[in-house]
């Protein structure tokens, strides 16, 4: 029998599974700490100067100033996170409409253990925006910042379009072999938007189109 559980706990896990092993003599414990897992990723990003559960959150950049958050999950995968200043639900609404496509796994700071830290509890914590391509899934996580969220802010400013977060633009890449619909998103997303590539349709065209939608993130579109 194979009896396999995942368990968190407070700083007490040593002791535990102390107790644990005077229960089942028999059974095998492999025990790895923190300072032992080198070869772990966030350890080649970060090096040993923080704990991994002060990095697990994306609190802290790594040298080239890219958050990383860890997450536990049943399965691996990235996802890239796009964080705003208090109108993420907006956000949320205007590509649910571009995509059509519903965001999943919704949770406001309201239903977090920081409700009772934050004025702006309705500010989303957390939304999952899944695409599927042949059987494969992606994802792009959005959510406001802790910041917005504490001091209930919804700082959206058109004019800086051509930023996002006063940083330059990440852009995403968008491939769909149905030419309606790549170009039917991307009328949607011109609205408010600035074109860098107006949407061209042809056979062997591999780059369709290009913009900076009205957020400040710049999508590329493809039919490859």
């Amino acid at each position: 029998m194979l009896l396999s559980v995942g368990t968190e706990y407070g700083g007490q896990c040593k002791e535990v599974l102390d107790f644990y092993a005077s229960v089942f003599p028999d059974a095998s414990v492999m025990v790895r700490n923190y300072k032992e897992m080198p070869n772990v990723g966030f350890r080649k990003l970060y090096g040993d100067e923080r704990s991994f559960e002060e990095l697990r959150l994306g609190e802290y950049p790594d040298k080239y100033g890219i958050r990383w958050s860890y997450e536990y999950d049943t399965e691996t995968g990235i996802c890239y996170c796009l964080e705003f200043d208090g109108f993420c639900a907006d956000v949320i609404a205007y590509y649910e409409n571009a995509f059509d496509i519903i965001a999943t796994e919704v949770v406001r700071y309201a239903e977090t253990p920081y409700a009772d830290t934050v004025k702006g509890k309705d500010k989303i914590y957390n939304a999952l925006l899944e695409f599927t391509d042949d059987g494969r899934k992606y994802a792009i996580k959005l959510r406001d910042s802790m910041n917005s969220a504490v001091h209930d802010l919804y700082e959206y400013d058109s004019k800086q379009l051509l930023f996002y977060q006063m940083l330059y633009n990440p852009i995403l890449n968008f491939s769909d072999k149905d030419k309606e619909y790549l170009q039917d998103s991307f009328r949607k997303l011109s609205v408010g938007a600035k074109l860098n590539k107006p949407f061209v349709s042809s056979e062997n065209a591999d780059v369709c189109g290009s913009l900076i939608d009205k957020y400040g993130i710049c999508w590329n579109f493809n039919n490859s």
